[in-house]
């Protein structure tokens, strides 16, 4: 019974080596798994971000579309408009100014 059982124990650790090989070392393999979940992780990440900046811009939008109070705001502070008979006054910080 010894005389059969050692090649079958041989085949079978040759087996369990070449699919430990591929586990670890294959280029789908344990390691690029891991560095995929990373990069999903991050990818996720980002498109969270982009999505909550896109809902900002949408929500500045409708408001411009809409709101004629935004838009003067956006005019006044953005690009230096006055209303007619308004004056602007423009004050320097000395420190700035270096």
């Amino acid at each position: 019974m010894a005389k059969t059982m050692k090649p079958f124990i041989i085949i079978l650790t040759v087996l369990f080596l070449v699919l430990q090989y591929k586990l670890w070392f294959e280029k789908d393999g344990f390691w690029r798994v891991q560095r995929l979940k990373q990069e999903i992780a991050k990818q996720t990440q980002e498109n969270l971000q982009l999505s909550q900046r896109n809902e900002t811009l949408v929500a500045e939008i409708k408001d411009l579309k809409v709101g004629k109070a935004a838009l003067e705001a956006h005019a006044r502070n953005d690009l230096n408009m006055v209303k007619p008979n308004e004056l602007f006054y423009l004050i320097v910080d000395k420190d700035k100014k270096k």
